[in-house]
């Protein structure tokens, strides 16, 4: 990541605005989800949000100027039956947004 984020501040010498829309979901009884899958969802909708963050902060901090866009859902707000590593990730995704906002 940091590197893609090098290269792109080479071309342009800067970044302006970062959109993070990656996301997946799964559907099922919450209770049949193993940790492994609770953690894959995780390692795309929160922890890659978190990864491209930290790749592109520093330049928008040196250039006391950026954007962040987080495309979430209205799963991080409100939940329904058989998304729960879903939700949960976009909860999360909400949290962080509302913090870095």
């Amino acid at each position: 990541m940091n590197h893609a984020m090098q290269q792109a501040l080479d071309r342009t010498g800067r970044v302006d605005v970062v959109v993070n829309d990656a996301g997946i979901a799964t559907v099922g009884i919450t209770e049949a989800f193993t940790v492994e899958q609770f953690q894959q969802v995780f390692k795309v909708n929160q922890l890659g949000v978190l990864r491209v963050n930290r790749a592109v902060l520093p330049a928008m901090r040196r250039q006391r100027n950026g954007l962040l866009i987080h495309v979430s859902s209205a799963c991080g707000r409100v939940v329904a039956p058989g998304l729960a590593p879903y939700h949960a990730s976009k909860f999360a995704l909400e949290a962080v947004a509302d913090v870095l906002r």
